[in-house]
């Protein structure tokens, strides 16, 4: 299995507030867990400002994170999002990896989420998550 970490990955990722956000989906990444199973990680752009006005900090453009496993019992996750952004389901079928990204840059890339964003501690350190995610249906 080749792997191909992407430029634009970014670098750290900040703790962003907890609560509602506006993001678009800007890319997927296709790689493998630090458990060696394939995985698919969703990059959301922020498009909300999140921190109280006059601050020196800014919360637009920032990433968030979102990873689904491939294995069996939980790929149905990513399907989900996938069906929610494109009416339906991931295509049945083996792939290459460089395909199913296509695939699924063709069905997510651009689409805008309603996110609701919780703080967790992972190995240590805080990180956002996304608790809640919804399909927006309004303007911007």
């Amino acid at each position: 299995m080749r792997i191909t970490i992407p430029k634009d990955l970014g670098g750290e990722l900040r703790v962003l507030p907890e609560g509602p956000c506006r993001a678009v989906i800007e890319g997927i990444s296709i790689g493998v867990s630090k458990e060696g199973n394939p995985k698919a990680t969703v990059r959301y752009l922020c498009l909300t400002e999140l921190y109280p006005k006059g601050g020196e900090e800014t919360s637009i453009g920032e990433r968030i994170l979102e990873s689904f496993s491939f294995l069996p019992q939980a790929v149905w996750r990513l399907n989900d999002l996938f069906k929610e952004a494109a009416g339906e389901g991931i295509p049945q079928g083996d792939y290459e990896e460089s395909e199913l990204q296509e695939i699924l840059e063709e069905g997510l890339k651009g689409t805008e989420w309603d996110l609701i964003l919780e703080t967790e501690v992972y190995e240590g350190r805080e990180v956002t998550r996304i608790q809640e995610r919804s399909k927006s249906t309004k303007e911007f």
